[in-house]
């Protein structure tokens, strides 16, 4: 998506020159989109002709032309349209030589991780989590709240004889009171 609002945003030439400089000096760019069609037709020209591993998963028959187009008839967007949730046609660069198209099946969480899977433990893992972040709950960060609302309503409220240098007269001073106070009872904390 990122990809997208660079290329949106008019520096597909960029993005084109950057592909095609790239290869030449062995540097790897990795770039994913959701819709390859919504990139320039240049960037995207210059992205496909370099290349080294390309992927797709089911879409559009128009939106994985462009990929299918590049594996000349051993996979049609037809084959790829159709293929099942979580499954990818991809090709890859090998020693100079294409391999593919393949049709892989990308792994799953609940499959990768199931030894690790501990509902037990959940409730530890959060508070570990909690600490190490520095979390607080919504209940702490509203008494700090509360605090610092009468901190700036005692300021603002303080009645001198003469304003400070830099304190707004009184009248000022009193229209801020009750915005700070409009403000902190009509605010929701989650």
């Amino acid at each position: 998506d990122e990809l997208i609002s660079l290329d949106t945003a008019g520096a597909s030439a960029t993005i084109a020159e950057i592909a095609e400089q790239l290869r030449k000096f062995g540097v790897r760019m990795h770039v994913m989109v959701q819709l390859l069609e919504r990139i320039n037709p240049d960037a995207r020209l210059s992205l496909l002709q370099n290349a080294s591993a390309l992927s797709t998963t089911a879409g559009s028959l128009g939106s994985v032309r462009a990929v299918t187009e590049q594996w000349h008839g051993a996979m049609t967007e037809g084959d790829v349209a159709d293929l099942p949730r979580y499954h990818h046609a991809l090709s890859l660069t090998i020693g100079g030589r294409q391999i593919g198209p393949l049709t892989v099946r990308g792994p799953q969480p609940g499959e990768v991780f199931r030894t690790l899977h501990s509902p037990k433990q959940v409730g530890e893992l959060a508070k570990a989590t909690n600490q190490a972040v520095g979390a607080r709950t919504a209940a702490y960060l509203n008494r700090v709240a509360d605090k610092q609302t009468g901190k700036v309503t005692a300021f603002l409220t303080n009645s001198g004889t003469r304003p400070r240098p830099g304190r707004a007269p009184k009248p000022q001073r009193a229209a801020a009171v009750q915005l700070l106070k409009s403000t902190h009872t009509n605010t929701e904390y989650s």
